[in-house]
């Protein structure tokens, strides 16, 4: 669940709960925890945007009492930024406007970005391998002397040829 990311726009600033610490800050957790796609639990389908969770557990995940969350659910849901569903196990919360939040082609800019990299350095990696085989194509060419041991004698231009140092 930790992977990928969600949208924050600036306009939150003036959102009427941001200046409520606790709504806020439940509201941000919905988000983050929220389904980005249609999932099946226990049976049932939690849809895209909703969460399957319960007062409680919200409570100790933001270290915040069971009435800070009461109130905090109340809060959003006077404002219909959510909805809830509650039964004897469970609250099913549904974020309202989670499409618009949260746009569905997160996933196609996130492969686009990052499959750019690994393209680039591929491009450059093989650029690199071209030269070196050159470099070495001309080096195989040229004839040199054998010394003891062999070791070839390299003068200053092949050196700088191929790379190597004096």
């Amino acid at each position: 669940m930790e992977k990928g990311f969600i949208k924050i726009f600036r306009n939150l600033l003036k959102w009427k709960w941001y200046d409520d610490a606790n709504t806020f800050r439940l509201f941000m957790h919905l988000l983050l925890i929220a389904n980005w796609e249609d999932k099946a639990w226990h049976k049932i389908i939690v849809k895209r945007g909703q969460v399957v969770t319960s007062q409680k557990h919200l409570a100790k995940d933001l270290k915040i009492s069971r009435q800070q969350v009461r109130r905090a659910l109340d809060n959003l849901e006077t404002t219909n930024e959510i909805t809830k569903s509650t039964t004897a196990t469970y609250t099913l919360i549904t974020i309202n406007n989670y499409d618009l939040y949260q746009s569905n082609n997160q996933v196609n800019n996130q492969q686009t970005t990052n499959e750019q990299p690994t393209n680039n350095q591929r491009t450059t990696t093989t650029k690199e391998y071209k030269e070196y085989k050159n470099k070495r194509n001309i080096y195989n060419k040229r004839k040199r002397p054998k010394v003891a041991s062999h070791v070839y004698d390299f003068d200053e231009q092949e050196r700088q040829l191929v790379g190597g140092k004096k």
